[in-house]
């Protein structure tokens, strides 16, 4: 491609050429109103295939996985177990229950106790109200802490942690709706924070994702005004004009928002993964436009050292002359970075894809820019360099010296080199692999403290689900219902299960209301445990009407 003649017609109708330019940036940047904001584990694990349509699927019949949020309240060296701390758990479970966008809070404190009249269980009472007399107050907190419906999902095995799990009613992909949601349940918490000595913390997946979501736009704020002033700063010190300053970064960052723009049209949202465009593509673009601009100058100060005069054609023959000089060679560093990028869409991960392919968009935009824009840009300058005497700066000094360096020393250095790829590889073999979601959070936020006890001994904040399907009224024969516990006893010792929840267990919890041992009772005695009061709205989660289809 002849570069020369290219800035030589780009600059021919230069103002034709900046509208057509100005119009295209437009149009692309235009659909940035339409991207949406989605940290969701789905969208950045998920792949394709029956695996996404079986979860599709789950999630049509049953709803969301990860709307469940928790409130972990900490009794410190005590147990939760006494009168004045179930009274402000019952407060917090009221006030929760209260808040804007929450569908059902599940607390230890809204269980009844249940005595049997004529042979059916009749509520009678909370299963956490403290007996009056002292000396049954032990053998109540040991009934309470036996409880396999309750402990470790709502209760730690010592009494001194529990969880108040709250159901969120919306997609707690969006993260813009969920940071709402999580603040709104954080306001609610604040007043019982303290009493009686309690510690409560929000947690669970959605607190993560609101917390990430904050943490994002926090630290991309920073980090690009960070990144910009950077920029700025080094080439005001290199250039020393006005334009040297503001012509590399538009050109840096005006690909960057075309990029978004375009995500918006096409529907791409921006994720966990690719939010790093923000900075990735301004820092990979501002290289070439700096070549461009130094390139013209040299090329200009050439021409006046020369004894021209500084007129605007000696100005349009250096841009001319700049682009010839740089435009090939910025064409293959551009061209390799893009496919370097764009071999990601070999993966099998969407999320890769897509990032591999917007980011050699932005890159090719980048340099775009650089054969349009800046020669643009660059013939709106007044040409003001003057003669200069020759004299050799402290990094022409310092470049010449590592020249010599290489040339004089080449195996020394090729040597040293191999060495430190070597020292790379040893301590890169050492990385360890983290791809907990709570882990993306610094170790000291009260989330990742409150999710880190909620795994270690409670319920744990991630679930596994099976989605088991049947005939009607299958899923409460008494034979499958007993496989069904004696698998989830069999999970339940595997390392990092935490807790197994099922309608078999709570068939057997019903059978303890019922005055027989946690075991399958007779198919009489199961019909009964589903018409128990507050069994209603659990089973509801764990099995469906029609009773052939379970989780």
């Amino acid at each position: 491609m002849n570069f020369s003649r290219l800035a030589q017609a780009t600059l021919a109708h230069r103002w034709r050429n900046a509208l057509m330019l100005f119009a295209v940036f437009i149009g692309c940047f235009s659909g940035v109103h339409r991207v949406v904001v989605d940290f969701s584990a789905t969208t950045f694990f998920a792949g394709e295939g029956k695996e996404r349509t079986a979860l599709e699927a789950y999630r049509e019949f049953w709803g969301s996985d990860d709307t469940v949020a928790a409130v972990l309240v900490e009794g410190g060296d005590e147990t939760l177990l006494t009168a004045p701390r179930l009274a402000v758990m019952k407060q917090l479970t009221a006030a929760l229950r209260q808040t804007e966008a929450v569908e059902k809070v599940a607390s230890l404190t809204d269980l009844p106790r249940y005595r049997l009249q004529f042979g059916n269980p009749v509520p009678w009472g909370w299963l956490v109200d403290v007996p009056g007399d002292p000396a049954a107050q032990e053998s109540w907190a040991e009934g309470i802490l036996s409880n396999p419906f309750l402990v470790p999902m709502l209760l730690s095995e010592d009494g001194r942690l529990s969880s108040l799990l709250v159901i969120l009613p919306e997609n707690v992909d969006d993260v813009v709706a969920v940071r709402t949601m999580i603040a709104n349940l954080r306001t609610a918490i604040r007043p019982f924070d303290g009493q009686e000595g309690l510690k409560i913390t929000m947690s669970g997946v959605p607190a993560v994702r609101a917390d990430i979501g904050d943490m994002i736009l926090r630290e991309q704020f920073f980090f690009v005004s960070l990144a910009v002033v950077l920029m700025a700063s080094l080439m005001l010190v290199l250039f020393r004009r006005f334009y040297g300053v503001v012509i590399p970064l538009v050109s840096a960052m005006a690909p960057c928002l075309m990029v978004f723009g375009i995500m918006g049209w096409v529907g791409e949202p921006i994720g966990l993964l690719n939010q790093a465009y923000f900075t990735l593509i301004p820092v990979i673009a501002i290289a070439d436009a700096i070549h461009m601009v130094s390139r013209f100058r040299e090329e200009f100060q050439r021409k006046i050292d020369a004894g021209e005069a500084p007129t605007k054609d000696l100005r349009d023959s250096a841009i001319q002359a700049a682009l010839r000089h740089i435009g090939a060679a910025c064409f293959l560093t551009t061209l390799t970075t893009v496919v370097g990028f764009c071999s990601l869409m070999t993966a099998e991960m969407p999320v890769l894809r897509s990032f591999g392919l917007y980011a050699g968009l932005g890159v090719a935009l980048a340099y775009l820019s650089v054969l349009f824009f800046i020669p643009l840009a660059l013939s709106l300058t007044e040409p003001r360099l003057k003669k200069r005497e020759q004299k050799a700066s402290r990094v022409d000094a310092m470049l010449g010296f590592c020249g010599r360096i290489t040339t004089r020393r080449p195996w020394a250095c090729l040597c040293g080199a191999g060495f430190l790829v070597v020292l790379a590889i040893w301590q890169g073999s050492t990385v360890i692999v983290n791809n907990h979601l709570t882990g993306v959070l610094p170790a000291g936020s009260a989330t990742h403290h409150a999710n880190q006890l909620i795994d270690e001994k409670l319920g744990g904040v991630i679930s596994v689900r099976f989605d088991l399907f049947g005939s009607p009224g299958s899923m409460v024969d008494k034979a499958l219902l007993e496989d069904m516990l004696a698998l989830g006893t069999e999970l339940e010792g595997l390392d990092g299960v935490r807790a197994i929840l099922s309608p078999a267990s709570m068939v057997a919890y019903g059978a303890t209301i019922l005055g027989g041992p946690y075991a399958i009772p007779s198919p009489g005695n199961i019909r009964r445990v589903f018409s128990l009061a507050k069994m209603d709205e659990t089973s509801g989660r764990l099995i469906s009407a029609e009773k052939d289809r379970a989780q």
